[in-house]
């Protein structure tokens, strides 16, 4: 039923905002830019949307597989792959292509773990030109 999964759902949110939490705590205890104002109200907004985000998009996911242990094989390498290479891509061309690297970003933000990524990293950017400028 529908109380069922939202039910799950909002368990899930709840527990994946626990790392997300510390994260933010760290961030502002490191003093890095995207975790301090005024870049923290953007920082926390995608950490919530990403905390919502990925176990809604995992959950399909997981009807692919007959077993949980068959998921948490296989899944786990699926979102590394589907994350950290074509990170690593985007990051490489947002150095000499800043324009078609926004375009694959927005394209590639379909999946939550890339987003909360590359919106990260944007903030970070901002947050490093906008605090050159002051200094």
């Amino acid at each position: 039923s529908v109380d069922y999964w939202v039910s799950h759902l909002a368990a899930d949110f709840a527990i994946f905002s626990v790392p997300m939490l510390v994260a933010l705590i760290c961030g502002g205890i490191t003093q890095s830019p995207a975790f301090l104002p005024p870049h923290s109200g953007e920082t926390f907004l995608l950490t919530v949307a990403y905390s919502a985000a990925m176990p809604a998009s995992v959950y399909p996911l997981t009807l692919l597989f007959d077993t949980s242990k068959s998921v948490l094989r296989w899944l786990s390498t699926v979102l590394l792959l589907t994350t950290s290479v074509p990170l690593s891509v985007l990051f490489s061309i947002s150095l000499s292509l800043p324009g078609l690297a926004d375009t694959v970003g927005l394209v590639l933000s379909v999946f939550p773990s890339l987003a909360f990524a590359w919106g990260l990293f944007k903030i970070s950017v901002a947050a490093i030109l906008g605090g050159e400028g002051a200094g």
